[in-house]
């Protein structure tokens, strides 16, 4: 089977995946999307297969709340996140709703060590529970509403890798926590410490 048919059969996957299991406050709002690779450049079909939003992007991230997000002017000929280009939102309609400002983790390639492990196995990008952790220009990460209101200031808390919310609440890596060593902590959706860093 061709690596971009492969890829494309297992992004379906991964959408369905996440569209079944996906019941965060924000809702989806009508059928979900799925990544689709084609070439370089990624971009949306429907559960029938049919291109909604025809390959123009970098990269890709599954829909989840109603929302994808894209990479634009990264490389994506490796067929996986790329580290430069510009990060965004878009509705069902392809349309941007949140510009690409945002960047990506850095990916320096095996043997990571283990902050930048963190960053590389990060949940961003995709929101949940009405919320996505994304990368500003500093090393840290946010959480920002469908508005690209920032809700959590990563450079506060000193969020060096973020995952999704569950139940109310979310894994992040804090820099330097108190020990003097990078642990994992969990915030609630004020970015309140509820569990203090300690894994």
């Amino acid at each position: 089977m061709k690596p971009h048919i492969l890829l494309t059969y297992s992004c379906l996957i991964l959408g369905l995946s996440l569209w079944s299991c996906n019941n965060g406050s924000g809702g989806i709002q009508g059928p979900a999307l799925l990544v689709s690779w084609q070439g370089n450049q990624f971009g949306y079909i429907n559960e029938e297969g049919e291109t909604v939003v025809p390959p123009q992007f970098a990269y890709a991230m599954p829909f989840a709340e109603g929302y994808g997000a894209i990479n634009i002017g990264g490389d994506g000929s490796r067929g996986y996140m790329p580290e430069g280009g510009k990060w965004g939102f878009v509705n069902q309609d392809g349309r941007i709703k949140i510009n690409p400002n945002y960047f990506s983790p850095v990916l320096s390639g095996a043997p990571f060590n283990l902050r930048e492990l963190g960053d590389v196995s990060h949940e961003g990008y995709i929101f949940s529970e009405g919320l996505a952790a994304v990368k500003d220009i500093t090393k840290y990460w946010k959480y920002i509403n469908i508005r690209d209101s920032v809700v959590i200031d990563g450079s506060k808390l000193r969020i060096l890798s973020a995952r999704r919310f569950h139940d109310g609440i979310a894994n992040v890596l804090i820099d330097n926590s108190p020990t003097g060593e990078d642990l994992w902590a969990y915030i609630d959706k004020k970015g309140n410490i509820v569990i203090p860093p300690s894994f």
